[in-house]
This record gives C-alpha cells, structure tokens and sequence, in this order.
C-alpha cells in the first residue's frame, strides 16, 4: 500500500491521486487543510502509527511539503509539523519505498558548479551585492534569483528598485529566452516537455503551453549523474536556451517539483512513472520496458 501525503487543495497530489485510483493500486490518503486534519499518533516505543484509529503501515510514502496553501500561511508551522511526522516515519524504516531518501538538501550554488563540472552548461552566474557592480549591469539582459530559492526570478531592473536586496546577495545571471525544457528523472524513467511562455517566470501567471517531446540523451546522461551526486531519484531539472549561441542551458534541480499540469498534457505520464518507480504496476499503467 502506498502512502500518500499532502495538502488536500494541491493538484499534484489530486492527479497522482486519480491515476492511483484508476490503476485500482492500493493506496491511504492522508490530506490535511484547513477543514481536513487526520487525528494521528505514532508511538515511538512500541512503533505503532495510528491514524484515525486504525494502525497504518503503508510499505511506500509519497508525500509533498510545499504545497499546502489550503492550510493558509499563517499555519506554515502546522505544515511543517505534519511533514517531519510522516517523513520522519517513512525515513526511520528502511524498508518503506521513499523518494530521494538519502537526499540531504539542495544547495543551488553546489548544484550549479557540479551541472558546469558535469557539462550541463548553466548560465555565466555570479553571487553578488556590490552595488557598484550591480549598477553597471544593463537591467534588462539580466536576471535576478534568491540565493536559497523560494521566490520567482525578477528582471535585475526590477530586482534593483527593492532597497533591501541592495544588501542581500543575489544570485546574478544573463536573462535567457525561449524555448525551455523540463526533463524528469524518476529511478531509471526519463519525460521531457517544452514549455512555452511570454512570462520571464511562468508560475507568476501560469500562462504556459506545455508539449511533451522526444528525451534528449544526451542531457539525461549528465543530469544522471548530477542526481546522483545529490542522492535523487526523484526530479525534474530546467532548461532554457542561450539567445545567442542557442543551446540550451541549466538553470535548477526540483527535488519535489511540480507536475499535474504536465500529467495533464501527456496522459499522466508523470503518475504513473511514480508508481511504477514506487514498485506498484500493472499491465495498464507499465509504460516503460
């Protein structure tokens, strides 16, 4: 039985949801929101973990963290509770089937030089708040990022009219163009889409066209070995492409990306490599040999 965990309004979690269901693989939803909280108890000394008054041990967890919106920012802290109890569950027995278990955390500076040392390619990057510097960067052909994540890329222009970043380090790159790849990795299975957008950040306004294509083997090979080297085995890793010599370049890692809407452009393609790759498949949703 697969375990599954997240917010009960993030879309991600309804399509794995609705695939689960269909394959008719057995699976517990533990959702939680704002209407929705699950009574729980793990008793450490005996192992037992209780939810709802019946004792659970799913042999596999899949869970997301970041996507609880219908729990509202003011009970972040809540989400966060709610994720070490499972997580950690799922992590203190080595025997339940777990995404990136070995997985520590992202670091996106370490991932960018270890992409170059790999030949991923990422954009020419500096990590900056020299003003002085920062000042003589012709705004538009620039791009500004969060160091740690956690925040949508700005124009550098924009980025430079909020006083606090002036003394914040910034992740500084050349403002890339259209087309951008997505290519997910999920233990040994590849799926690579376009995206297409007039966004410089398409998750501000969600106006993105997306269009499944051929896995490019060349990229696979390298970000294999990039997943490796950060103990994933479950991913998606972006591209966008250089405007002046067209190649397509690095920009991140997702160890817990998104993925409903490209289930939706290429049949749920994405759910059932996730079950497959949690080891529950039949002959309907066995896509790959």
């Amino acid at each position: 039985m697969i375990g599954l965990f997240g917010g009960t309004k993030d879309p991600n979690i309804a399509s794995l949801y609705q695939v689960l269901q269909e394959a008719e693989v057995p699976f517990l939803p533990v959702l939680v929101g704002q209407e929705t909280i699950p009574e729980v108890l793990w008793d450490l000394s005996t192992d037992r973990l209780i939810l709802n008054g019946q004792e659970i041990r799913p042999a596999a967890l899949f869970h997301r963290f970041d996507v609880f919106a219908s729990l509202g920012k003011s009970q972040t802290r809540h989400a966060q509770v709610w994720h070490e109890l499972l997580y950690g569950w799922a992590l203190a027995h080595e025997d339940v089937v777990l995404f990136n278990r070995n997985h520590q955390r992202t670091n996106k500076l370490a991932v960018l030089m270890k992409a170059t040392e790999l030949g991923l390619k990422p954009p020419y990057s500096v990590v900056t708040n020299q003003a002085t510097l920062l000042s003589k960067l012709e705004g538009t052909g620039y791009i500004s990022k969060p160091v740690p994540g956690g925040d949508q890329t700005r124009l550098l222009s924009e980025a430079l009219q909020d006083p606090l970043l002036h003394k914040i380090p910034m992740t500084i790159q050349p403002r890339l163009v259209q087309p951008e790849l997505r290519i997910y990795g999920i233990r040994g299975i590849w799926a690579a889409f376009w995206m297409k957008t007039e966004s410089l950040d398409y998750r501000v306004q969600q106006d993105v066209e997306i269009i499944q294509t051929d896995i490019p083997t060349d990229l696979v090979e390298k970000l294999a070995q990039l997943m490796a080297f950060m103990h994933l085995d479950f991913a998606a890793a972006d591209f966008k492409t250089d405007p002046e010599s067209g190649e397509l370049r690095f920009l991140e890692i997702n160890s817990s990306p998104m993925f409903a809407r490209f289930d939706l452009a290429s049949g749920f393609t994405i759910s059932k490599a996730i079950i497959q790759g949690m080891g529950y498949c039949t002959n309907r949703y066995r896509l790959y040999a």
